[in-house]
């Protein structure tokens, strides 16, 4: 994730987030991203799909990702887990863990 849209200075989602966010995966080998919310197991429908690289969770553009207001997601403890499907074949999931606090 970053916390800017031209995805720069880039750290793993997990710990505490409180504005808004640009969750992204962006990897070789990767043909497909669907992402889930709050479904580790990525059995329901997908919160969002994404065809390109790089894969934003909130959609964008080769230059810049769209915001995600941590607010969205509402306070508490929430995941983010992502269907990586790899051009050799096969699925990948990747799950990270974060708590949403409130801005002061």
């Amino acid at each position: 994730m970053s916390s800017s849209p031209d995805r720069s200075d880039a750290r793993a989602l997990a710990g505490e987030i409180r504005d808004t966010v640009y969750v992204y995966v962006d990897a070789p080998g990767i043909v497909r991203a669907r992402f889930y919310v709050n479904d580790p197991t990525a059995s329901r429908e997908p919160t969002h799909v994404e065809n390109f690289a790089p894969y934003d969770f909130a959609g964008g553009s080769a230059e810049q990702a769209n915001p995600y207001p941590a607010a969205a997601f509402g306070p508490g403890e929430h995941t983010i887990t992502v269907a990586l499907e790899l051009a050799g074949g096969g699925t990948r999931l990747e799950t990270a863990a974060f708590t949403v606090v409130e801005s002061n």
